[in-house]
């Protein structure tokens, strides 16, 4: 053996070393937990059946967007904002597309669409309602009336909003 031979050290290559970047192996997938057959999946931090966290959604969704829907009406009822189309359907309407790109069923979404019309009628109302509270003199029943015959309105435009903007969602979420 010569001098430079001895100084460098020549070694087989081992098959045995991790291999990085693209020729790292994919993970394995770990099989889901079923209770029954259902798949068990966490939501908002708690473990529950994947069916029931779609019904969860298919009811939160609806009242955040009826809870953001009232918020412009009432803007809209205080005069903060003009009633123009596009406080009383676009926004709505822009805003119901977060139901059908959420929920996941197409008849599940179009029936939180009728949903979200439904709470936006009971927070509306509550809201029309509530100077009622702060005078008795007056009778909360004759803000009652109004409030209902004024929800009835409004929720006309948000029901066919929610349903226009929820169809969107949808069409978004099989499509795109």
């Amino acid at each position: 053996m010569t001098e430079d031979e001895s100084k460098i050290r020549v070694e087989e290559p081992t098959n045995d070393e991790e291999k990085t970047g693209l020729l790292r192996p994919l993970p394995g997938s770990q099989p889901a937990a079923t209770r029954r057959g259902v798949p068990i999946v966490k939501f908002l931090g708690i473990t529950v059946a994947e069916n029931k966290r779609d019904y969860l959604v298919a009811i939160l969704m609806p009242f955040l967007v009826a809870v953001v829907d009232t918020a412009l009406f009432a803007l809209v009822v205080i005069d903060a904002l003009p009633a123009e189309a596009l406080y009383m359907f676009a926004l709505p309407a822009l805003i119901s597309i977060t139901v059908g790109l959420v929920v996941p069923q197409p008849s599940k979404a179009v029936l939180s669409a009728f949903l979200t019309g439904v709470f936006f009628f009971v927070i509306f109302v509550l809201f029309l309602i509530a100077p009622g509270f702060a005078v008795p003199e007056v009778g909360v029943g004759d803000f009652f009336f109004a409030g209902m015959v004024v929800a009835a309105i409004y929720f006309l435009f948000v029901v066919f909003a929610s349903f226009v903007g929820t169809l969107v969602g949808v069409v978004m979420r099989e499509f795109l």
